[in-house]
């Protein structure tokens, strides 16, 4: 049996003409699959947010990869992972991860797939409040029949006390750590 495939003003849809129960089945697939890699991404930021590190342990593959860009610095495995996030967020007070973008692609493996997603957070510490723009660079595969974090790389357009905001997107060292630190951001600033 084949469907006609219309776009949203009744002419034919991006792929035209007639499409096959096997090519609807797999693009089927496909949404299902970026909604659960969505899912995925939701999970890691509320279970940070709500120091559940036992669940965050969770959202990885058992040789999945952590770092953050331009640090030589890799951790393997969810529960390394879990445990270097734990110790770096736990001793923190409350914090805030909310994902915006999210940027999906899909090779020919149908298990594998990579992720841009582009967040803000809020955080606090004994240092006060502070707020941070972030890029992750996802790869995800299916794991025991489940999408799994393979590989998740940091990189920051800036990490600031929030009373610095106002001045934070043209500073070129916007990386303004809890422990006094300022380093370059992993991305440029584009002046005029």
């Amino acid at each position: 049996m084949e469907y006609w495939n219309c776009g949203a003003n009744g002419r034919s849809g991006a792929r035209g003409g007639n499409m096959t129960d096997k090519e609807i089945a797999t693009r089927l697939r496909r949404l299902e699959d970026r909604e659960e890699i969505r899912v995925l991404v939701a999970l890691y930021s509320k279970h940070v947010d709500d120091h559940d590190f036992s669940a965050l342990a969770t959202l990885w593959a058992p040789d999945a990869r952590y770092s953050w860009k331009d640090s030589p610095d890799v951790t393997i495995g969810g529960e390394k992972v879990a445990a270097l996030l734990k110790s770096r967020i736990e001793p923190t007070g409350p914090s805030f991860h909310v994902n915006h973008d999210h940027v999906i692609e899909f090779g020919d493996d149908p298990d594998h797939a990579t992720g841009l997603v582009c967040a803000h957070a809020e955080t606090s510490g004994p240092t006060g409040q502070n707020m941070a723009a972030i890029r992750y660079h996802d790869r995800y595969v299916r794991h025991g029949g489940q999408w799994k974090f393979a590989e998740r790389a940091l990189a920051f357009l800036y990490f600031t006390p929030v009373g610095d905001y106002h001045e934070i997107m043209r500073a070129e060292h916007r990386m303004r750590l809890p422990n006094g630190k300022t380093l370059l951001a992993h991305w440029p600033t584009f002046q005029s």
